[in-house]
This record gives C-alpha cells, sequence and structure tokens, in this order.
C-alpha cells in the first residue's frame, strides 16, 4: 500500500474507532467493528469477483485468508487457522489495521474500559464475516491476544 493510501486509511479508521469507542462505549465500538468488517469483506469479494465457500467455520475462514492473499492485502504467511471443535483459533502475523488498532485499544485498556477477549478486532471481523457468508452461520469471537503487527490470537465459533 502506498504511503497516502495508508495515512488515508489509518486516517479514516482512526476516527471511525475513536468517535465509536468514546462515544457509544467499548462494547458498541466491537459491534461497529463487526458491522465494518462485513461490509468491507462484501465490498472486496465484490468488487475482486471473488466467491467464499466453506462447509465450517474453519473452512471458511480459510477461504478469506486466500482471497486476502490473492488480492494482495496481506503476505502469504499472514494467518494461522486451527480448527478447535465447532469453530478456530486465528493467529494474525500482518495486519494493515495494527497501527490504529494498537493506538486506540491501548488507549482502552490503558484506562480499564474493556478486557482483552472484549477488544474489538477487524482481522476477527472478517474471519466471522466469512464464517458467515460461506456456512449461513452466524460466529462470535473473543480475542486471546492482543499485539497489534506482531501475533494477535482469537477464537471464533459458530452460535
Amino acid at each position: 500500500m502506498d504511503e497516502k493510501t495508508k495515512l488515508m486509511t489509518n486516517a479514516l479508521l482512526d476516527g471511525a474507532y475513536r468517535a465509536t469507542g468514546y462515544i457509544l462505549g467499548p462494547q458498541q465500538l466491537k459491534a461497529f467493528v463487526r458491522s465494518f468488517g462485513e461490509v468491507s469483506m462484501e465490498h472486496i469479494l465484490s468488487a475482486q469477483g471473488l466467491e467464499l465457500k466453506g462447509t465450517d467455520a474453519a473452512t471458511a475462514a480459510t477461504a478469506w485468508v486466500n482471497a486476502e492473499t490473492k488480492v494482495g492485502l496481506h503476505a502469504g504467511d499472514h494467518t494461522e487457522i486451527e480448527a478447535d471443535g465447532d469453530g478456530f483459533q486465528a493467529t494474525y502475523t500482518d495486519c494493515a489495521f495494527a497501527e490504529t488498532c494498537g493506538e486506540i485499544l491501548a488507549d482502552l485498556i490503558s484506562q480499564n474500559l474493556v478486557a482483552t477477549e472484549d477488544l474489538p478486532c477487524m482481522r476477527c471481523s472478517f474471519s466471522v464475516a466469512a464464517v458467515s457468508k460461506a456456512t449461513g452461520n452466524k460466529a462470535k469471537y473473543k480475542m486471546l491476544q492482543h499485539a497489534p503487527g506482531f501475533r494477535c490470537r482469537c477464537s471464533v465459533n459458530p452460535i
């Protein structure tokens, strides 16, 4: 991503995250990020003429990871998906949202406004959206580890 696009993307995300988080609170921020992820994923798939297929949560998430790689959003080794019962655990080691996410969520954590497992995550939200789109089942996530740009982990389970 070129520097001007990255600057604008981070500015827009920062403004949207901060406005939602500080005005409506951390729980509404997570709902906003989930909805934002769903809409963004649909836009990316439509604009690129891609389709997601998956028979369960883990294969749906893997299909989205492959789509992200195909359109150049992330390097080929950016995500690990590990099936876990009906759901999966995802580990993200490359994230275009790390800068904005790290700053805003660090503020929320330092003010004791949100626990790590309740943090919103755009990458997890994309995975949840992929599960819903490919399988027709809704899903939810919780953060297991939060280290933006290095290693974030979440657990995703159908509901």
